[in-house]
């Protein structure tokens, strides 16, 4: 099996369409109802709009997507991070607020 390649046993029809979906946005965190409304296709919106809300936290448990802590989520270890790009600002008192939370925030690419 390919290192890229979806496990279909472990995660489901449902989540392989958020996966797949995901991919086409490495850089961005996307809204759960936004995930709903465009991985499958409009048919199974219809049917039921909140048919993501069962499989995305089963993906986030596996490893396989990050979420924001807002209700978005992207696909983990897609980005492309470039050695030679400008690091953004944050604020060290900022920095100590997101450090002590209890939610989990990539902070790599500050400085």
């Amino acid at each position: 099996m390919k290192t890229n390649q979806i496990d279909e046993t472990s995660v489901g029809t449902d989540g392989i369409c958020i996966l797949r979906y995901l991919e086409n946005f490495p850089d961005d965190f996307i809204t759960e109802m936004e995930i709903a409304r465009r991985a499958d296709g409009r048919a199974h919106f219809l049917q039921d709009p909140h048919w993501a809300h069962i499989a995305l936290p089963q993906l986030l448990e596996a490893g396989l997507l990050e979420g924001d802590g807002l209700g978005k989520y992207r696909k983990k270890g897609d980005r492309v991070k470039t050695d030679g790009a400008a690091k953004k600002y944050l604020s060290p008192q900022l920095r100590s607020v997101l450090e002590r939370s209890q939610r989990q925030f990539d902070l790599s690419d500050y400085d």
